[in-house]
């Protein structure tokens, strides 16, 4: 969520709360207020576009952009815009907002007091930019957008009984599915499109099912997900869950070998990918990120490991093979053995962030203008390891790391760290949240605020005096 990657284009969040942005730019979805391709990052600032509030996390699509900032509230951008307000149109479904689906060059706001009151703490668009869902501290689900599932045209609420009113503590769109986890872990629900079997509903793929509300998945149907599901991340016809101890399961489209399976088709119900025995004995996987047919996988140890179909850029095989297995990617060396923290996969390229806070990209030079280094730069790197991530210069990014250690109030990161905590919290509203969504809201907080980027926020935060 520091990082967000479309078709051709990136979003990158940086310690202090501004978003750098690179790449395709033909819907407006770089948010620079104009529609031309932007080779190297520029700084998208927070005082200038977003109200001087701290973005917390990003999501994009294909030509589509949004995000969360600080204070509660949604911005969009880019093709289809959703759920924009509209000061002309107050009347308009009873809320003052309406879908205008065009090109906005530049992020527009959309308010808490619009999806209930309750801040927004996440937001994921679908890979279509057909509709959005939001998640709120409140644990209540929004939906907004277009295509076959019928969505309305302005954010509205989903029945919180539809999710047995559990609180929901973590969304993940795919191509035409949606994925959501409980706060406390303990249950998952899918729906949407399931021609793949990507909602893991039944062993038999029904290639013209549809499933049209949340369809739940509980820990003590199945004694694999005992533990609890930490993490969930839903690609183009595939969903994959992490558990609390560190299991991945996945289920959906494996014709590109994009879920490390053995068997090259569609997978009706969640099937065993691997724990510590494939992924490390440090505990398994932490986090994966499903692309368009490629996969990257974030461990316990912090190493990263791919699989999927090799003709995709973004994994670094140059030929049209696909992984037959789960392969360590990349080689240390890359990354001078720093741990990787946070990957994405996309369609044509990829990224991750080291715990040092270095943005490093991969992908196709002739399909992907979102890698962060001009072109003239890439002519210098040789033929064989074009394929290769590449750190971008982080004076690109202003100097700062990317990450998220302001990303949220000082006093809900300490209540959800004591919640955490299984013997100072175990009765806090949210103990038990999932690890894996823990560790991707605050793995940001290892950096110490630093005065040159962060002085500021520090300042709204109580940290510094403000100088008035």
């Amino acid at each position: 969520m520091a990082i967000a990657i479309g078709v051709g284009f990136s979003l990158v969040l940086v310690e202090n709360g501004d978003v750098y942005v690179m790449g395709q730019n033909d819907s407006g979805q770089l948010g620079l207020g104009h529609e031309k391709y932007q080779e190297l990052p520029i700084l998208l600032d927070r005082h200038q576009v977003f109200d001087g509030e701290a973005v917390t996390m990003l999501s994009a699509a294909d030509s589509c952009s949004a995000c969360v900032t600080e204070d509660g509230s949604l911005w969009t951008w880019g093709m289809q815009l959703i759920g924009q307000e509209d000061p002309n149109d107050e009347e308009q479904f009873g809320m003052d907002t309406e879908t205008l689906f065009s090109c906005a060059s530049l992020p527009v706001r959309t308010r808490s007091h619009l999806f209930g009151g309750s801040p927004a703490l996440m937001v994921s668009i679908s890979e279509s930019d057909d509709f959005m869902m939001l998640l709120t501290a409140a644990g209540h689900v929004w939906s907004c957008g277009l295509g076959d599932h019928e969505f309305p045209d302005v954010l509205r609420l989903i029945d919180p009984t539809l999710f047995s009113n559990e609180p929901v503590g973590m969304i993940s769109t795919g191509m035409w599915h949606i994925a959501a986890l409980s706060r406390d872990g303990a249950s998952l629900w899918t729906w949407g499109r399931n021609h793949r079997g990507q909602l893991g509903l039944h062993p038999e793929v029904d290639h013209s099912e549809y499933v049209a509300v949340p369809t739940r998945h509980e820990t003590e149907s199945n004694a694999s997900y005992a533990s609890g599901f930490a993490f969930v991340d839903c690609g183009r016809n595939l969903t994959m869950v992490v558990t609390v101890d560190g299991v991945l399961f996945g289920c959906g489209c494996n014709y590109n070998d994009e879920l490390g399976l053995t068997e090259r088709r569609d997978y009706g119900t969640f099937q065993r990918v691997g724990g510590s025995e494939v992924f490390g004995q440090a505990g398994g996987v932490r986090t994966v990120s499903c692309g368009f047919c490629q996969t990257l996988i974030v461990t316990k140890d912090n190493s990263i490991w791919a699989c999927g179909e090799g003709s995709c850029p973004s994994i670094d095989l140059e030929d049209t093979t696909s992984f037959r297995i789960m392969q360590s990617h990349p080689t240390p060396d890359d990354f001078n053995y720093a741990d990787v923290t946070i990957a994405a996969a996309g369609y044509s390229h990829s990224c991750l962030v080291t715990a040092q806070g270095l943005l490093y990209t991969w992908g196709d030079t002739n399909a992907c203008h979102g890698l962060g280094y001009s072109n003239t730069q890439f002519d210098t790197v040789s033929a064989e390891n074009r394929w290769r991530p590449h750190v971008v210069n982080p004076a690109a990014l202003g100097g700062a790391r990317v990450g998220r250690w302001h990303s949220v109030h000082q006093d809900r990161v300490l209540a959800m760290a004591m919640a955490q905590h299984w013997r100072l919290g175990g009765e806090a509203h949210a103990n038990s949240f999932p690890e894996g969504l823990m560790f991707d809201m605050f793995q940001g907080m290892r950096f110490a605020p630093r005065a040159e980027v962060s002085r500021a926020h520090r300042a709204r935060m109580g940290l510094l005096p403000t100088e008035e």
